[in-house]
């Protein structure tokens, strides 16, 4: 046990075996639960969890130096959330590719590939394991994942200052000719570092696609007291605001609160449309954009602004 004990949490069978462990003691272990098997030739500890990046790294232990983590698995590495919706968590296989022309990875829990067209500058050894650079991983997932998820994953690294908007536009025409490079180049161009949450960044994708113009994300608006409010997305000089509530997050304190800043709003003139999970898509995301459609062009008319707005 002592031996075990030495190995850490994750380990491979050729580190066990020069620990002074046996086959024999590794399928005993298998069968009494004290390890289990993460894939052929890698285990972990009984009792520990991984995360994608544990995963990972301990993938890394056993995989060919020609193989790379890449794209969604790549990105939970830097730290960087890519599910689907907000609050959504979901267990998913690594994603891996392989470079030099050597063929791609077929071991159980990962996703292979094949990308030759990878760089040293698009790669970045984290420990021993190669990962894309985070303004590869940013393109990679522009160009792979859906509108609502490519925005939310890029604007993530321009929070997290992992990437430029100025780095991504200069590597975009390396990607031309890839699929999904027109909704990259998209995404690319409205993304904004100041978007603070997945649940912003879909409800910004929905009005973009609906072709009304982009609000500002986190705007301020100054009390009497000298307090702020700081507001989702806004088209300030209409004094309209879209707040996406990510309910699942919300206690009743923080509900109450909503509650109390959206009214104070209102009360000085403000229009919030208030925006769920379940309305980002179908009938009900339609229908909160009539309604914003309808309100900003009618305060538009009445500012004389109106021609300043590119309708669709």
């Amino acid at each position: 046990m002592d031996k075990l004990t030495d190995l850490g949490p994750t380990f491979t069978r050729k580190m066990a075996l020069c620990a002074g462990l046996t086959d024999r003691d590794l399928r005993n272990m298998l069968r009494d639960g004290t390890i289990r098997s993460l894939t052929r030739g890698l285990y972990a500890q009984a009792g520990v969890e991984l995360d994608v990046t544990g995963r990972a790294m301990a993938y890394g232990l056993v995989l060919p130096p020609h193989h790379v983590i890449c794209d969604r698995t790549a990105a939970s590495v830097w730290g960087v959330d890519t599910d689907e919706y907000p609050g959504e968590k979901r267990f998913r296989s690594l994603d891996l590719v392989a470079i030099d022309e050597k063929s791609r990875t077929r071991r159980d829990g990962c996703s292979g590939g094949v990308r030759n067209h990878l760089t040293k500058d698009d790669i970045v050894l984290i420990g021993t394991v190669p990962v894309t650079a985070p303004v590869r991983t940013a393109l990679d997932l522009a160009c792979k994942l859906k509108p609502m998820g490519a925005l939310a994953s890029v604007e993530t690294f321009l929070r997290m200052k992992l990437a430029t908007r100025e780095e991504l536009l200069a590597q975009l025409p390396r990607f031309r000719g890839r699929r999904g490079i027109r909704l990259c180049r998209e995404v690319v161009e409205i993304a904004h570092p100041k978007v603070e949450s997945t649940g912003e960044s879909f409800t910004k994708m929905v009005i973009h696609r609906a072709g009304l113009p982009a609000p500002r994300p986190q705007v301020e608006v100054l009390k009497e007291d000298g307090s702020k409010f700081r507001l989702d997305l806004a088209y300030e000089g209409l004094k309209v605001a879209i707040e996406y509530d990510g309910a699942e997050f919300h206690g009743p304190e923080q509900r109450a609160a909503d509650k109390a800043r959206r009214k104070w709003l209102c009360d000085h003139g403000w229009y919030v449309i208030v925006v769920r999970k379940d309305q980002l898509a179908g009938h009900a995301a339609q229908k909160w954009i009539d309604e914003l459609r309808a309100v900003l062009m009618e305060r538009a008319r009445k500012a004389d602004r109106y021609s300043r707005f590119q309708w669709a």
